[in-house]
């Protein structure tokens, strides 16, 4: 009879009783299983039989019938003996024979992988496998579709279909392990389609894969860890402990590759995956993600340089944990303290960096107050820059076309690591909520301009405003540090290499330039400083409750920080100009009660009390001119700096005044001021009014001024404490209580002065009740 060809498609049943005995057809298709492994015998005496007569042909019209007649009807039992046909038919042919037909014994067991019964399923594994065991590596052709087949197996509901997979997997396994020449790009594309599966069998399934391949040697798993390392930590993000702790041992086991292995790790491109899992929220996931990190900067060090901001967005946020997350903030740390190792003095000479991503930022935006913002990094997948070679990762997959063109383009070049600051910055100065993340960004700042001072000091102008706001903070630990960093950047050296970044930074509200100058160069500070204390006054004109809580703590912290000198000659140089008289004469009554009673200001009130120099004249000159917004200060001012004579000439100016209810109060606290151990001086001079006759005429003038108050009595009391003898004998001789004055300062010019801005204040409330009273009667 001639035999049907096997490329006609599926058989007829007389075709296929004409392939396989009576027998065999009834005993594979009944319901006992003995009756279908009895038929299963009786074929694979069959096949063998045919194999000794070397008919392949016949052998493939055996494996059709078992397919068409069978793994492919509607009955289960008859897809259960066909694939138990399948099977015997494997074990009959044996590894020499099994190669030619393998494919057709494959395709139909897998088909039934995905059956509706689960019997059949159950039988498909048990198939396969036998198969498998037979073919050995010659079964690693079909491995693409087996394992996606596994992974759906492992999930399977019925326990029975889990434990034929799991035995299957095991087989796999050996198999993969015999071959050399296993195709591992090909098995990683598989993974990366199926890491981040939800089923838990299916995770398990996927790391025992990871963990079996990485204990090879040969395969090289760190290689190809970006493709599968985010899918990694997501499986340990699940709430199952057994498969946390899978996952966890993995990454430990890949880790140490990684440390033995270092010179072909892709750091690059794995760098960022782990700067966005140091922000999960599981303790697990965030801890194993820092470690990685720190043994990353361990290993590739500068060449991570690029990925500061993205590192530093994983990390600020740790340096608030406590309590439960102490130990992520110790790891974290580690983290801080090797990130800041990366910069380098030799950083400050990369100018042109900060230019290209200042270009880049002006196509973003045009709006200043935006500018560092717009730069701050989303931790994802980053572009890269100006990497090593040994950090450019495979060009493998699409979705990295081009930023594997940038990174094998940098490799190329040899270009070494650059810091883009403008981003870091960006990073460092957002706002957030934790005391401890801001005060680990401001050592940042100062870090970074201890490293890098022309590159820090030229986007001054950038860092004015967001520094202005920390002054607001509620934690004096922020204030403190935030004045620090102010601080630094007003007495930078680069400001005589590097000019600020624009905006801000020229501007010289508050003095002609040629005080800006003169001051600038007086007291060897940059336009920094002055910017920064004319962009504080304004606060302080429209946040008058700041002033009050926390105005004088920041005078003086900036006092210690920079100098006494300095602030106070600029502070009055600017409040010459302003036109806000109210707030004026609010400011200095402020920097007149912070001059006479902080111990930071010793040194400036030594030098108005002598007046030895030309310099001291110069800065008596300077505060007295600003001290004129407020009569009684300019009093206090004259009083501290023994310039009796004119002193007394002032209070006979006092009558030009007006009096009000706060101008005696002001005269209340002088009185008070003149009772401390600052003018202590004074009341000693008391004794001798033959050689200060001019200072009894100003205490006297105050008495006669004050009304009968506490004030008015402490006053009299202390004045009559002066001898009578001394009184008498006071117009002995001429005496004089001026001091010696520099011809570029004279008494006339400077009362002048003060009647000059008693004039602008006396309009200047005249203005302003005007004012109210329209703005009632329109009401």
């Amino acid at each position: 009879m001639p035999r049907p060809s096997i490329w006609k498609g599926k058989m007829t049943e007389k075709e296929s009783a004409a392939v396989l005995p009576q027998s065999v057809t009834r005993g594979l298709t009944d319901k006992l299983v003995e009756r279908r492994k009895g038929a299963a015998v009786e074929l694979e005496r069959l096949v063998k039989d045919l194999l000794m007569m070397n008919d392949n042909s016949q052998i493939k019209q055996v494996i059709f019938a078992l397919k068409d007649e069978f793994t492919l009807t509607s009955n289960p039992n008859s897809r259960k003996g066909g694939l138990v046909g399948l099977a015997a038919t494997a074990i009959a042919l044996g590894k020499p024979a099994i190669g030619v037909h393998l494919p057709e014994l494959v395709q139909p067991v897998l088909v039934c992988f995905e059956d509706q019964d689960a019997r059949v399923r159950y039988y498909a594994c048990e198939a396969l496998y036998n198969i498998s065991k037979v073919a050995r590596v010659a079964i690693l052709v079909f491995f693409n579709t087996i394992f996606e087949g596994l992974i759906k197996l492992a999930c399977d509901a019925d326990s029975n279909v889990r434990y034929g997979a799991e035995l299957l997997d095991r087989l796999m396994k050996d198999i993969v392990s015999e071959n050399p020449h296993f195709d591992i790009d090909n098995f990683i594309m598989l993974l990366r389609n199926s890491i981040y599966s939800n089923n838990g069998f299916a995770k398990t399934f996927l790391v025992s894969w990871i963990s079996f391949l990485d204990s090879i040697p040969d395969m090289h798993m760190h290689e190809h860890l970006p493709e599968f390392l985010d899918g990694l930590f997501n499986i340990l993000g699940d709430p199952r402990k057994e498969i946390k702790k899978m996952a966890q041992d993995t990454l430990g086991e890949l880790l140490k590759e990684l440390e033995q292995h270092s010179s072909t790790v892709r750091f690059y491109a794995m760098t960022n995956i782990l700067a966005v899992h140091s922000q999960s929220e599981d303790h697990t996931i965030q801890t194993t993600a820092l470690t990685w990190l720190k043994t990353f900067l361990d290993l590739a060090q500068r060449d991570l340089l690029v990925f500061t901001p993205h590192i530093l967005t994983a990390i600020l946020p740790c340096m608030a944990y406590e309590g439960e997350k102490a130990s992520i903030k110790e790891v974290a740390l580690g983290v801080n303290e090797r990130l800041k190792k990366l910069i380098i003095p030799e950083d400050d000479r990369d100018s042109l960096t900060d230019e290209l991503d200042q270009l880049k930022e002006n196509a973003v935006t045009t709006t200043p107050a935006r500018s560092l913002q717009q730069l701050s990094p989303v931790v994802a997948r980053p572009q890269p820059v100006n990497m090593s070679p040994r950090l450019a990762p495979k060009a493998s997959h699409e979705d990295e076309g081009e930023s594997v063109h940038q990174a094998n383009s940098a490799a190329s070049l040899k270009e070494p690591p650059k810091l883009h600051l403008l981003p870091v910055l960006a990073v460092l100065l957002n706002k957030t909520v934790q005391q401890e993340t801001r005060l680990e960004s401001l050592r940042w700042l100062l870090w970074l301009h201890q490293q890098l001072p022309k590159r820090i000091y030229s986007q001054a102008g950038k860092l004015l405003m967001p520094l202005l706001e920390m002054l607001t903070d509620p934690s004096d630990k922020v204030l403190r540090m935030a004045l620090k960093v102010i601080a630094v950047l007003s007495t930078s050296k680069a400001s005589l290499e590097v000019e600020p970044s624009p905006g801000h930074a020229h501007s010289t509200e508050g003095s002609s330039p040629a005080q800006s100058a003169d001051i600038t160069s007086r007291t060897h500070l940059n336009k920094y400083f002055r910017l920064f204390l004319i962009e504080l006054l304004k606060i302080f004109n429209s946040n008058r409750a700041l002033l009050d809580t926390k105005g004088s703590s920041i005078v003086r912290l900036l006092c210690v920080d920079v100098n006494a000198h300095p602030v106070y000659c600029t502070l009055a140089e600017i409040l010459n100009s302003e036109e806000n008289l109210t707030f004026a004469s609010l400011m200095v009554q402020v920097l007149n009660m912070i001059l006479f009673t902080s111990a930071e200001l010793y040194e400036l009130r030594t030098q108005l009390k002598d007046l030895h120099s030309t310099e001291d004249w110069c800065l008596f000159k300077t505060l007295y001119q600003c001290w004129c917004h407020n009569p009684v200060t300019t009093l206090a001012l004259c009083l501290l700096s023994q310039n009796y004579e004119h002193s007394s000439h002032l209070i006979c100016k006092f009558t030009d005044l007006e009096i009000t209810a706060g101008f005696l109060k002001e005269l209340d606290k002088l009185v008070q001021l003149l009772e401390s151990p600052i003018f202590a001086f004074l009341r000693l001079q008391i004794l001798e009014p033959h050689q200060n006759p001019h200072l009894l005429q100003t205490l006297y003038g105050v008495l006669m001024l004050l009304p009968q108050t506490t004030a008015f009595e402490t006053l009299r009391q202390r004045l009559s404490c002066v001898p009578v003898m001394t009184l008498i004998h006071m117009n002995d001789k001429p005496t004089s209580s001026s001091k010696k004055i520099p011809l570029e300062i004279t008494y006339d010019e400077l009362l002048a002065n003060f009647v000059t801005v008693q004039q602008r204040h006396s309009a200047y409330r005249k203005t302003a009740i005007q004012g109210y009273r329209i703005e009632s009667t329109s009401r």
